[in-house]
């Protein structure tokens, strides 16, 4: 018989299996895509995106090199423009997103969980898992969940669910249950030193590898560990698994 087990994809929606930068005026700037996790405040999917924001438009946080993106989302299915909310967003989809959330799906019930708002999510999500095939309505937002992430939140045998983030200290009290993952950096803007004469993804107008990137190697741990959990009769604790 198949054993459940349940794959809590967090998203701070700068991270969540996309890459995102958020960059807000005056001082009030987000950048969060901690490897899936978010900053209080975020409005991004940092695992599986990464983006850019600003009340003045997009195009004033990006760098010189990087302005002929202004012209691309039309043409390209992993760069996407939201303009519902304020500030404006830029965002990039993480390389290999698409087939994470295909195979992940066939061995994890999976969730999302964000610090950002609703209608940010519910955007993210209208591309990345249109027919709600991934997640259904299995999302968590900083409407109702506005302080910390909880697996307190969800109906489930915690010692069976992993979560994928780039920000372990969102998740102070589950710490064995999480999968850290690099936070995806695209935009020159998310960079810790954005001075640095080395040049962003979007500038080289490259990106993070598909077949051995960040995505790929979780899926491979991830896919590992569903293994050995429904081959071992002893292994009760999917937790123990993802560390070996």
């Amino acid at each position: 018989m198949t054993r459940s087990v349940i794959f809590f994809f967090t998203v701070s929606l700068l991270l969540f299996l996309a890459a995102v930068s958020a960059i807000a005026s005056s001082g009030n700037m987000t950048s969060g895509f901690s490897y899936g996790g978010c900053v209080s405040g975020v409005t991004v999917v940092e695992c599986i995106t990464a983006a850019v924001e600003d009340e003045e438009g997009v195009e004033a946080v990006l760098s010189d090199k990087e302005k002929y993106l202004m012209e691309e989302p039309e043409s390209r299915v992993d760069l996407l423009r939201f303009n519902e909310e304020n500030p404006e967003h830029m965002i990039k989809l993480r390389p290999f997103l698409r087939e994470f959330l295909k195979e992940a799906n066939k061995l994890f019930r999976m969730h999302v969980y964000t610090m950002g708002t609703y209608g940010y999510a519910r955007y993210v999500l209208s591309v990345i898992d249109p027919g709600k095939r991934y997640f259904g309505n299995r999302v968590i937002t900083r409407e109702k969940s506005p302080h910390k992430k909880t697996l307190d939140r969800i109906s489930a045998d915690q010692r069976r669910v992993v979560i994928v983030d780039d920000n372990p200290s969102a998740w102070p009290q589950h710490k064995p249950n999480l999968l850290q993952v690099s936070q995806y950096i695209y935009f020159r803007y998310q960079m810790t030193n954005n001075n640095s004469e080395e040049d962003s993804y979007a500038e080289k107008e490259s990106d993070e590898c598909r077949s051995n990137g960040a995505l790929s190697n979780v899926l491979k741990l991830l896919q590992k560990a569903h293994t050995r959990f429904q081959q071992e009769e002893d292994s009760n604790d999917l937790r123990l698994l993802i560390r070996d």
